[in-house]
């Protein structure tokens, strides 16, 4: 009996993690007011604190960045910095609730949470600076 559970719990994790990982294939947007709002306190009023127009060039960098989730585990982002196209590659793989990235050699590893098929928030609370939650949506 205890092995019966033990490969049905095996089945049910590895078809929850394919199931995951399939999930978040696909193109995703960055919401800037959604990032904003899921600072912590601290953070925010620090972010609020900041002159504005050094507020409105972080949001034109991290508005709308694109962030493509390749089914064979490789990543793209896209976004724009001071008028020019930017972009950086790597790979991406989700271990248990975690998303691993490799983003041009420098590894990153962030909180997962999806709330529904079409919302993607990636936290990393140990990263020091204002954006260490990102909120996303599917495009």
């Amino acid at each position: 009996m205890k092995s019966l559970f033990f490969i049905t719990t095996i089945i049910l994790l590895h078809g929850n993690i394919c199931f995951a990982q399939h999930s978040i294939v696909g193109h995703w947007n960055l919401d800037f007011d959604q990032t904003v709002e899921l600072m912590i306190l601290e953070t925010h009023d620090r972010y609020n604190a900041l002159p504005s127009d050094v507020k409105e060039r972080a949001k034109d960098s991290m508005d709308k960045r694109e962030f493509i989730f390749k089914a064979n585990g490789e990543i793209s982002v896209r976004w724009q910095a001071q008028g020019q196209q930017q972009r950086a590659n790597g790979t991406w793989a989700l271990e248990s609730s975690q998303l691993i990235l490799n983003i041009e050699g420098i590894n990153y590893s962030y909180n997962i949470q999806m709330p529904n098929d079409n919302t993607l928030i990636i936290s990393d609370e140990e990263q020091g600076g204002y954006f260490n939650t990102l909120y996303l949506y599917k495009n």
